[in-house]
């Protein structure tokens, strides 16, 4: 069984504390990581790789935090979070390449199907351009 790794980033430990039992309660093999503000640093230290990141947008320096990651790791997918996501936002999150935007709070079912979603285009690049 493959297990899929998933990091959680939020400076809101209430937020990633939701996210992990989310997928921890799917029927997938997914392995977390939950990590505070500064995602920077565990995306450019390489020590983990990453399947899909589930992003805070909401945090501190959260679309310059997407912006680090896109522009580091063009593999791991991108699941962003957001508490009234502003449509500039969304936008721009779209544009670099996020698999999809949540409002806070998401369901477990909304989680789990994006990072399904997220998996599945990551695997398949075509579906990413015809999504």
């Amino acid at each position: 069984m493959k297990y899929r790794r998933v990091l959680i980033a939020s400076a809101e430990a209430n937020v990633r504390r939701a996210v992990r039992r989310a997928v921890e309660e799917s029927s997938h093999s997914i392995l977390t990581d939950e990590i505070g503000e500064d995602i920077g640093a565990a995306v450019q230290s390489g020590s983990k790789r990453y399947d899909v990141i589930v992003l805070d947008l909401d945090g501190p320096g959260g679309l310059q935090q997407l912006k680090s990651i896109v522009s580091r790791n063009l593999e791991t997918a991108v699941v962003v979070l957001a508490s009234r996501p502003r449509l500039e936002d969304a936008l721009q999150a779209v544009r670099l390449g996020v698999s999809d935007v949540l409002e806070k709070p998401a369901t477990p079912l909304e989680l789990t199907e994006a990072i399904d979603t997220a998996l599945q285009r990551r695997r398949n690049p075509l579906r990413r351009i015809l999504a």
